[in-house]
């Protein structure tokens, strides 16, 4: 708990966090009765979850999937029972906020009323959730986003974690999931069965995530010794991958970086007012024989011209071991999707959301799912043992996205957009072609990401007619780097720490940054971002396709630049 839950965030998604926190909450409380030792006010982490419940809040009653979740009436009495310790030991109102929330929409049986009487204080106000729309839990590996804390908010979570634990958690690295209203990008399947043919077959597989599938033919999924279906997706560990154990029982087993339990993570996290960036690793998840590079960039942007809502941006950056491994991005929906071209769209619950395609070029894109082939896997459904409540989503088709040739490096690059249904519409976006990074416009924002460890060093690009929001990320951090729009220059432009360059512009140009200083290393700091351990970047880190005189190069088949300020996780004392 110490270690996953300093950031404030559950290794264990909100159902399973529920389950065992009721445990402990009964621990903490007969310690201190017994002894006046006070778990409640000395373990940190336990009061800082009440956030994590409030940002995974849906307008349903329920909160975002993660993991191993059996949803029944949605909030529930052990909800209910948690926020008031906190709010008592904590004096917390938001906790207490929380506790009036569940109490309003379920019944409380009246044996748990004894909660009501130790812990419900009245002289405590509760207050409403406020503050910060965007939050990272880095050690569970998980980014949550919403985009109001009003009840018909967009809630978004991508999830990529650090660590291979196994147990209730699924393979389901660089995933995300989407909520307007109802769910519309999905955690598919159903908790039915720890030991059920869906649970092990599809539900915590990756095939049931918005992830990305690289399909060797010959590759096994073994666990336990125990085979299953090949989906193409991420791995179970065993002797074969070099570990002793394939379910790490110790928290020390996983922080050791010699036993093998490394999973990637959550390399980079930026908030600002108009955008929240983050970027996943998640190719150490895969089997070497078949992948090196998965890394995808997950773009949250406010402030689209014409939006009340945010547009999502996804990029991704996938390099195989052969050319014949087929790559697949995926998208879950619980109804029938409606595909046009490039774009998707799809409505559920009062909810809607579109998903356009710009990269690949000349994708295929396909829909698999419908009556016999909802929970579909190399062939065969595993469909669950039960049928699904009411509030839960499991989901019964499913897009995929593939490139229409064969190589080793492919890039996907999608734009996503929520909203109510009737109402919104989808963004009006097109890809980007630049000299070293990909990219796309969406309404009033020219989005451009890098694929270079390094951090790219130059670029180029054109822009048509607008006013235009820029932002390029993947490039060198703290660096200075020389814009110009149509030959003139706007001035030399500081990336940020994490490697992003924001400007703005106006009118159709040609646009060019250049790096033309580094800043200076921080004491203390690891080896600059452009010298770490290989040869410096250049102009040429990865092209998109010819625009407008931009000259493309060789693509950059490397995992992308990480600020070195970004940590690596202890073991609390005393753990």
């Amino acid at each position: 708990w110490r270690n996953y839950g300093d950031d404030g965030g559950s290794l264990k998604g909100w159902w399973y966090t529920t389950w065992t926190l009721n445990m402990e909450m009964e621990i903490f409380a007969a310690v201190r009765s017994a002894t006046r030792l006070d778990w409640f006010k000395t373990e940190a982490w336990y009061g800082k979850l009440v956030d994590w419940y409030l940002m995974g809040l849906r307008s349903d009653g329920s909160f975002l999937r993660s993991g191993d979740s059996r949803i029944g009436e949605g909030l529930s009495y052990l909800d209910w029972a948690y926020a008031l310790s906190v709010a008592h030991f904590h004096r917390n109102s938001r906790a207490k906020w929380l506790a009036q929330k569940v109490e309003g929409t379920i019944t409380i049986w009246s044996l748990y009323k004894i909660y009501d009487i130790l812990w419900n204080d009245a002289d405590l106000v509760p207050e409403a959730p406020s503050g910060s729309l965007s939050r990272l839990y880095r050690t569970p590996g998980h980014v949550l986003l919403r985009d109001s804390w009003g009840p018909e908010a967009v809630v978004a979570d991508f999830r990529s974690a650090q660590d291979y634990t196994l147990g209730h958690t699924h393979l389901d690295n660089n995933s995300f999931t989407i909520f307007c209203q109802g769910g519309l990008a999905l955690d598919s399947g159903i908790y039915d069965d720890f030991t059920s043919s869906h649970h092990a077959n599809y539900y915590r597989r990756t095939v049931a995530h918005n992830s990305i599938l690289v399909f060797d033919a010959e590759e096994k999924f073994l666990l336990y010794g125990t085979a299953y279906p090949n989906d193409g997706g991420q791995k179970w560990l065993g002797r074969e991958e070099g570990v002793a154990s394939a379910f790490p029982a110790r928290v020390e087993d996983v922080l050791d970086p010699g036993k093998g339990f490394r999973a990637g993570g959550i390399l980079i996290y930026e908030q600002t007012p108009e955008y929240t960036y983050a970027l996943g690793d998640a190719a150490p998840s895969y089997s070497t024989r078949k992948l090196s590079v998965f890394d995808r960039h997950f773009l949250w942007l406010t402030g689209v011209a014409g939006r009340d809502r945010p547009a999502i941006v996804v990029f991704d950056h996938v390099v195989a071991k052969s050319p014949s491994f087929k790559k697949t991005y995926l998208l879950h929906t619980q109804n029938r999707p409606t595909v046009q071209g490039s774009l998707v769209s799809v409505a559920n619950r009062g909810g809607v959301l579109y998903q356009e395609t710009l990269l690949p070029e000349s994708a295929r894109i396909e829909v698999v799912g419908g009556p016999g082939k909802e929970f579909w896997v190399d062939g065969k459904n595993y469909p669950p043992i039960r049928d699904p409540s009411e509030l839960e989503e499991a989901g019964a088709w499913r897009v995929e996205v593939s490139p229409a040739s064969s190589r080793a490096a492919d890039q996907f690059l999608h734009v996503l957009h929520a909203g109510d249904a009737g109402r919104a519409m989808a963004p009006m976006c097109s890809s980007l072609a630049a000299s070293s990074m990909y990219g796309c416009t969406v309404e009033n924002w020219a989005v451009l990401f890098g694929t270079n460890r390094r951090g790219t060093m130059d670029v180029g690009y054109a822009v048509p007619k607008g006013a235009w929001k820029h932002l390029l990320v993947g490039l060198v951090p703290n660096a200075t780097y020389e814009v110009t729009v149509g030959g003139a220059s706007l001035g030399q432009v500081n990336a940020s720490d994490k490697g992003s360059l924001r400007f703005d512009s106006q009118g159709a140009a040609k646009v060019q940054a250049t790096r033309v200083a580094d800043a200076a290393p921080k004491t203390g700091d690891a080896t600059p971002p452009e010298s770490a351990g290989d040869a410096p970047a250049t102009a040429s880190d990865g092209p998109a396709s010819p625009a407008d005189g931009i000259v493309p190069s060789a693509a950059a088949e490397e995992a992308p630049v990480v600020p070195a300020d970004v940590p690596e996780p202890e073991v609390a004392s005393g753990l």
